[in-house]
Parts: C-alpha cells; structure tokens; sequence
C-alpha cells in the first residue's frame, strides 16, 4: 500500500494576503475592550490561528469564545462589534453546539468568529473531560476576571482521536451509504440534478467518515486524522486522496454519472480493507443489493 504521507511542513506559514500585524491589532482591540466590559467573564481564541501543527495559513479566521452575563444583549444588536473595527459583514448564527455566534468580516476581509456562551458554562468548562474539542489543538486566555479559566488544562500534546467504528457503526454507515447512491441514481434518471448534488453532500459525509475510519484501521488509533477531512493529506490513504476529485460532477447525467461510480468504487475499496483491518463483519448482502441496484440504473437505457 502507498503510505506516503505530507508533513507540516508542506504547508504554508505566514500570509501573503492578511498583515500578521492587523491580526495582532483586531485582537488587542477585543482584548481591551472585553476587559471594560463587566459582562464578560472570560475569553479564549481557539481554532487554526492557536494552532501549531499545522500552523495557521492565510486564510485562517480568528475565533474567540466569550463568556458572558446576559448574552441576550450580544445577540439581539451587534453595535458592540463596531467598538472592535469597521463591520463590513455581520452574520447572527448558532453553532453545531446550537451557541450563538456572530461571524464578522471587519474591514480588508479579516473574519473573526465571536461565539458567546453563558459565564455559567466555564466551570463545566474547566472541568471537562476530556477536554471539549475546539480547544484540543490549542488556545489562548486572553481574559480572566476570576481566575476560574485560568484552571483550564494545557491543551494536550495529541489530541483526543475518534474511536475505532464497532461492527454496529460500520454496518450502519455502509447500509446509509447504498441508501443515499441509489436514491443519487433514482434521481439522476429522473434528470434531477439539483436534489443529486445536494445528496452528494450526503453521500461524501459517509466517504469522509469512512476515510477517517480506514485511516485509524491501517494507521492505528493515533493516526492523525481530522473532521470533515481537513488536511486529508497528511492522514488520509494516499490513492484515496488522488481518486476523490473523480468523485465531483458537473450538473450534467452522464458526469453525474461517472462521479457516483468512482464514488462507488472507492467507497467500497476503503470499507472492505476496513472492515478487514479491524476484524468486522462486512454487510456483503447489503452491498450486492443496492450495488446491483445502482449500477443498473446507471448503466441502463
């Protein structure tokens, strides 16, 4: 098997395109600000630009963690962002977690993620174990009026990898797999080929799931691997990253076509050397099902 893998040094360090120095400036800005306001508890930068490994690129955001009193008051108006730099975009969101955020873009394009959680959530914080993820690889305290956040842990050395699929994830993931590339290919046929690229979004969060569980299968458990097939590069089997660009297709049958194939194809190669690697049973009766069924409606008249 090839196992050439990239290291951190293949990737870029310090921008071309964003002044190091407006970065330092933006978030000496919040700093100082945060630290008037009574409000405001504590506050953390977390994300790519804490990062060492790989360190953050050019087009890295800055994303800060505010805990606060009265949050209601940072979400229902974002005139205190216009205290930090001149707005050029101002977006209300929630997390994956359902927090809310604001996500701004000040001025030059430098973003800055603010997600606000409530002051009674950092001695959970603090307490967490394992450690909560946007802090794994790495943060920064930039405000700590009580010396509560100061008890944070260090961020590990490694940090906390997913575990091993069991026989019950592997079968499911499969099983939903065939299930979406044959509602893609019902589809296609049909000549909808807006509801099939929607779906393939679907269809590549259960590829990306089985690359990261192949990459832990073949590598071990500390393999390096990453959510949403971030720097896939460096953890993920090496013809398998070669083979995923055939996996996209245009808005058109037949590349539609070739593309839920290949995706077919390389799906099926990392879930049998899965399944081989940790000693699952393998759904075969599942796969000679609904792979008959695709693929005769992908080749048929």
């Amino acid at each position: 098997m090839d196992t050439t893998f990239i290291t951190s040094s293949d990737y870029p360090g310090e921008s071309t395109l964003f002044s190091s120095s407006e970065w330092t400036r933006l978030e000496n800005n919040f700093t100082a600000w945060a630290q008037a306001q009574p409000s405001i508890q504590a506050a953390f930068a977390v994300g790519s630009r804490c990062r060492v490994d790989p360190p953050p690129d050019e087009w890295s955001d800055l994303d800060l963690m505010l805990f606060v009193t009265g949050r209601e008051e940072f979400c229902h108006q974002n005139t205190w962002l216009n205290e930090l730099g001149e707005v050029w975009d101002a977006v209300f969101n929630y997390t994956v977690n359902g927090d809310p955020e604001w996500l701004v873009t000040f001025a030059g394009g430098y973003n800055i993620d603010f997600v606000l959680l409530d002051s009674g959530q950092l001695s959970g914080l603090v307490q967490a174990n394992p450690m909560p993820e946007p802090f794994m690889r790495g943060y920064r305290l930039l405000i700590d009026k009580d010396g509560l956040a100061a008890q944070l842990s260090p961020a590990p050395k490694q940090p906390q990898q997913p575990p091993m699929p069991s026989q019950q994830d592997l079968t499911r993931i499969i099983g939903a797999f065939w299930y979406v590339a044959f509602y893609m290919a019902k589809q296609i046929r049909r000549r909808d080929l807006n509801m099939v690229q929607i779906r393939d979004h679907t269809l590549k969060e259960f590829l990306m799931t089985m690359m990261v569980w192949h990459a832990l299968a073949v590598r071990g458990p500390q393999a390096p691997v990453w959510h949403m097939g971030r720097f896939m590069e460096r953890w993920a089997d090496p013809q398998a990253v070669r083979d995923l660009p055939t996996t996209f297709g245009l808005y058109e049958p037949e590349s539609a076509c070739r593309a839920l194939d290949n995706s077919l194809v390389l799906f099926q190669h990392l879930a049998h050397e899965t399944s081989e690697c940790l000693g699952l049973a393998y759904p075969t009766q599942v796969e000679e099902h609904m792979s008959s069924l695709v693929r005769d409606l992908l080749q048929g008249p």
